[in-house]
């Protein structure tokens, strides 16, 4: 039997799970620029998401 616990969430965990869609954000906006801060961008989001 499964029981629906919801739990709050933390401050540290909604602001980890924001600056991960941002980074996500950015990183996917930046695919089809050449910037000198695209690839920094996507290897800090790819770095922080493994």
């Amino acid at each position: 039997m499964i029981i629906n616990n919801e739990e709050k969430k933390s401050n540290i965990q909604i602001t980890y799970e924001f600056a991960m869609i941002i980074m996500a954000s950015l990183s996917v906006a930046t695919l089809w620029f050449s910037t000198g801060v695209d690839n920094y961008i996507i290897w800090v989001t790819w770095g922080s998401f493994s």
